[in-house]
């Protein structure tokens, strides 16, 4: 049968040095081969879009890297089925919008890596249901403020890291009551007012 119970990884590209163009698109039905992935990786590709048809049922998947592509778009139900996701690298692509309930699903995620984008804005609670978000990478996007209240419940956050975006200023208070908790807040030209 086509079906294979014992493979935990799968990765599209081996290669770090040179972009697969011929990789636009992201294979559907992947868990229906491959029920038990724990990681998978499609980077140094060439895809635009992801969808939740990319991801179906990999329930079970704790580390998704999809860095260096050219994803422009990801629908907002793409990562329903990824209740067990620890680690989400989308870095170095061309996202410029997120919705809202893009990472609604990912109780379980720490490392949200979204750096290296086209990101002008984040919308209000794009973080709430995430509890256990500890590093989050935001740098190198087009961020000019950043929402108050934006990390209010991310109570485990040790670092964020807002380096090259053309943020003027940031309220200290949007960090939330955990200032004063040892935290790496990456902001660079950044003031804290």
């Amino acid at each position: 049968s086509n079906h294979d119970e014992t493979i935990t990884s799968l990765i599209l590209n081996e290669k770090d040095d040179k972009i697969r163009e011929d990789i636009k698109f992201l294979p559907i039905k992947v868990a229906e081969v491959f029920p038990n992935l724990l990681q998978y990786s499609a980077t140094f590709c060439a895809i635009q879009t992801v969808r939740k048809e990319n991801f179906l049922h990999l329930k079970k998947l704790q580390k998704l890297k999809l860095f260096s592509n050219k994803i422009k778009t990801i629908n907002e139900d793409s990562f329903t089925d990824l209740t067990s996701l620890i680690d989400l690298n989308l870095s170095n692509n061309l996202i410029e919008n997120i919705s809202p309930k893009l990472f609604e699903n990912l109780r379980q995620l720490r490392f949200l890596h979204l750096g290296k984008n086209q990101l002008k804005a984040l919308p209000q609670n794009i973080f709430s249901k995430l509890p256990r978000l500890t590093f989050l990478w935001l740098n190198g996007n087009q961020l000019m403020a950043l929402e108050d209240g934006v990390f209010d419940k991310n109570f485990k956050l040790k670092l964020i890291d807002l380096r090259k975006n053309p943020i003027g200023s940031v309220r200290e208070s949007i960090f939330g009551g955990l200032i004063e908790k040892r935290k790496l807040y990456l902001l660079e030209n950044v003031q804290l007012v």
